[in-house]
């Protein structure tokens, strides 16, 4: 089987190219803007033309910072290094945008791609200067990838880096073997398995099944990542093919990863389908089974929480640590967004066994809490045993300190008894530097009163 083969090749986590997604939702925004251009080498001229148009006037003008016109289009079009430096003077936001990509692309076509470093040295908003960028080389790349790559290469710093990065993922949706055959011979640039890597998660997104039948013809330390983006890629879309696929696996890692993705993805689209297979599907361990269910009640707990708790009740506990509790936690877990006190009800109903009873009360409280339902929060409390309420007390002070620091601190005085002062001190003192509500004297003061001891 592919995956004995390929198991030495190593451990792959889906999602590790940094900055793609960021890259392509950039080139999405420019599009928008760009809404009707179906030829890209022509956009300026296109782009030109219809300001043109609209004014009658050969000298109509760009809107310059925050919408003032101060550039004329016929200026853009003959001198577009002065028609730059006149839009950018004044500083650069997303509201001239579309302004600075009509200049840019002109300017691209006047002296050529090795401008974009001009871009990078003048554009001071790093969105901006992303989404410019991102959107001229969109164009090149289209155009002709292998001499937009040369063009690239020709560029210094970050704008080579990032320029390279953006022609390989354009690449790869148009030739993905050519892509990564260019990134073989990339030795100057960094990161090449992170290039390669983005080629694959763009060609697995594309075409799926391509990407699975070319397999084995992926240099060898590429072949493993190729199969399991293919597979979960399918998982995605067609997770009945998936699980047909899983049949011939015999690696656990792989399994349990491509049984999570299969459920998580099925279930939104039928969780009952989902269900059956979770329950019935004879998976190697059980492990890998309770982490498949786990992501199938998730989504069946917005369908039908009763059937997901009694389901979920119905499983043995065979996740240990952290999550040595029963299933219904995630049930609770879940249902708490939508119906509290629904969930709250479940409560009596959860098994003792492991960290069940914790766990389960700790989400209903902390969802209180998060409503700002204080007193709901600290009566729910009441009904465990009084080492469990005082860790459950503990948990939902952390919980208060970080969801409203302020309305806890002006509370201490009120709290019933030095424990819960102690915990609620200790709780606003650990948030205290991500919420940034209290002085350093409130802390000095806090801690003087409460936690003199420590």
């Amino acid at each position: 089987m592919i995956d004995r083969r390929l198991n030495k090749a190593g451990h792959f986590t889906i999602g590790a190219v940094s900055g793609a997604f960021v890259s392509l939702a950039l080139i999405f925004v420019i599009s928008i803007l760009n809404d009707g251009q179906t030829d890209p080498t022509s956009a300026t001229d296109q782009l030109m033309d219809d300001s043109y148009n609209e004014s009658g006037n050969p000298n109509s003008l760009l809107p310059g910072q925050d919408g003032n016109s101060s550039v004329s289009v016929d200026s853009a079009h003959e001198h577009p290094e002065i028609a730059w430096k006149a839009l950018v003077g004044k500083g650069s936001d997303i509201a001239q945008i579309e302004s600075l990509l009509r200049v840019a692309q002109t300017w691209i076509e006047k002296d050529g791609i090795e401008v974009i470093d001009r871009f990078s040295a003048t554009l001071l908003d790093t969105t901006v200067r992303e989404a410019i960028i991102a959107s001229i080389l969109q164009d090149i790349a289209f155009a002709d990838p292998r001499i937009a790559m040369q063009q690239a290469l020709e560029l210094k710093g970050a704008s080579r880096n990032f320029a390279v990065q953006e022609i390989i993922e354009v690449w790869a949706t148009v030739d993905p073997q050519e892509a990564l055959a260019a990134v073989s011979l990339l030795d100057s640039v960094p990161d090449q398995s992170t290039l390669q890597e983005g080629i694959l998660e763009v060609w697995a997104n594309v075409d799926p099944r391509g990407l699975l039948s070319a397999v084995e013809s992926l240099p060898e330390d590429l072949r493993m990542l190729g199969f399991e983006v293919a597979l979960m890629a399918i998982a995605k879309n067609t997770p009945e093919e998936a699980i047909k696929l899983m049949e011939d696996l015999t690696d656990r890692r792989l399994i349990a990863l491509l049984s999570k993705e299969i459920a998580t993805h099925w279930s939104k689209q039928d969780a009952h389908a989902a269900l059956d297979w979770v329950l019935t599907m004879e998976f190697p361990t059980n492990i890998i089974q309770a982490e498949a269910l786990m992501a199938v009640l998730a989504s069946l707990t917005k369908e039908d929480p009763e059937l997901a708790f009694q389901t979920a009740r119905d499983q043995p506990i065979v996740l240990k640590g952290e999550f040595y509790r029963g299933l219904e936690v995630t049930v609770i877990q879940q249902l708490v967004e939508s119906d509290i006190d629904a969930a709250a009800e479940m409560l009596a109903q959860v098994r003792s066994e492991g960290l069940t009873v914790a766990h389960a009360f700790d989400e209903v409280g902390r969802a209180y809490i998060r409503k700002g339902e204080i007193d709901q929060a600290f009566e729910l409390g009441e009904r465990l045993s009084e080492r469990g309420r005082q860790i459950y007390n503990g948990r939902m002070m952390y919980q208060w300190a970080r969801s409203e620091p302020e309305a806890l601190f002006a509370a201490l005085d009120r709290l019933p008894n030095d424990l819960m002062r102690q915990q609620a001190a200790r709780g606003l003192i650990r948030h205290n530097p991500e919420t940034n509500a209290l002085s350093d004297e409130q802390l000095e003061q806090m801690a003087t009163t409460y936690l003199q001891e420590e």
